[in-house]
């Protein structure tokens, strides 16, 4: 989904080397962390030896880190 995809994109950008506290003093930062939240992507669970495993690792700690204290 083009929405989803653009806003995980944001997110990925926003947690590049920074804290959660800074990243979600920036609005458009927090704004793809909301819609985020309320996509597909929140509730997907990854299986090992699936077969992007790796990536769908990637997608969840993205949306996950950004969710989670300290």
């Amino acid at each position: 989904e083009p929405s989803c995809s653009s806003r995980y994109r944001t997110l990925r950008q926003c947690l590049a080397g920074r804290d959660r506290n800074t990243m979600l003093a920036n609005k458009e930062c927090q704004a793809a962390l909301e819609v985020l939240q309320e996509s597909p992507l929140y509730d997907c669970r990854c299986k090992r030896g699936m077969k992007k495993e790796l990536q769908c690792l990637q997608i969840y700690w993205s949306i996950h880190l950004g969710l989670t204290e300290g």
